[in-house]
């Protein structure tokens, strides 16, 4: 009673420090966490998981968070198309530009 519970922001952050660091062991722990809370499939903790396991050139980690995603925003594919460019991947990042249009979710 009376303790503060970790929120979506709360794992966003969490993801965020841990893809800085290039932790991603750390993020796995956090990531756990996040599903204990229910909170693993909120689009911001997603999207930062994505970002993470980018960040620290886990890109299979990477692609198994963008393909688990229920709903993809822009956020997500931008991410996801970052990681691949990152990675020299560029004809999956081209697919992942054409998707974009195709749904109507770039400019």
């Amino acid at each position: 009673q009376g303790r503060v519970q970790p929120n979506h922001f709360t794992f966003s952050s969490a993801f965020k420090a841990c893809g800085n660091l290039s932790d991603p062991r750390g993020g796995k722990q956090v990531l756990g966490h996040a599903f204990k809370r229910g909170l693993a499939s909120n689009s911001s903790v997603a999207n930062s998981v994505m970002s993470m396991f980018v960040k620290s050139d886990k890109m299979e980690d990477a692609r198994r968070a963008f393909e688990s995603l229920s709903e993809k925003n822009l956020v997500s594919y931008n991410t996801f198309l970052d990681g691949t460019c990152r990675n020299l991947e560029f004809e999956e990042a081209f697919d992942i530009f054409h998707e974009i249009s195709e749904r109507g979710l770039g400019v």
